[in-house]
């Protein structure tokens, strides 16, 4: 079994709504299974309501929050995070992960270029993923995504997907969408 886990600060929005889309992209029968946690979080934590109305019937009828450990990075094949301070956490935690530690956007990129290059196109691609986003690995820019607080904002650093947590419900939405658009790039579906 593939091991994935999606990370975000507080694992009630970002990070739980990325491990739902991706399921769904993977699929049950693809071998790959995904879990979600939170750099900084108290256990026990709930789904956002945002996420939760977004996903709709996808939604969890149960999400509780938990902490990243040295041991969910340890077992995990691939470990996408929604910031880069996210991925130097889990580097810090564990540095041997550090080959297999990307930010969503960042992976999304490099498994776009990689399909492109068809270096993904064999069946079992997705057991492939871990190495050939870590051949890709600075050789593709990584998108600086807009700032989900307003137009006039302008960018965020590359790789960056922003908490939307305090911004307002429109807001929120669109860092959502964010997450749904590179979850989606990264199993690629269009």
């Amino acid at each position: 079994m593939f091991q994935m886990l999606v990370l975000c600060q507080a694992n009630v929005c970002r990070s739980p709504f990325a491990q739902i889309l991706l399921e769904q992209a993977f699929g049950n029968d693809s071998g790959v299974h995904i879990a979600s946690a939170g750099v900084r979080t108290i256990p026990g934590y709930d789904l956002c309501q945002v996420a939760s109305r977004l996903l709709g019937s996808a939604a969890p009828t149960e999400h509780a929050s938990r902490p990243v450990s040295e041991e969910l990075v340890m077992g995990s094949d691939l470990i996408l995070t929604m910031e880069p301070e996210h991925s130097a956490m889990v580097s810090a935690l564990s540095p041997l992960a550090r080959h297999r530690t990307y930010t969503l956007v960042e992976a999304s990129a490099l498994a776009v270029e990689a399909r492109r290059r068809g270096m993904l196109s064999d069946p079992q691609w997705v057991r492939q993923l871990p190495e050939v986003l870590n051949d890709l690995r600075g050789l593709v820019p990584v998108p600086a995504l807009r700032d989900p607080r307003g137009r006039w904002r302008g960018r965020l650093e590359p790789g960056r997907i922003a908490d939307g947590h305090g911004l307002g419900y429109s807001s929120h939405e669109r860092v959502l969408r964010q997450v749904e658009e590179h979850a989606k790039a990264l199993a690629g579906i269009s």
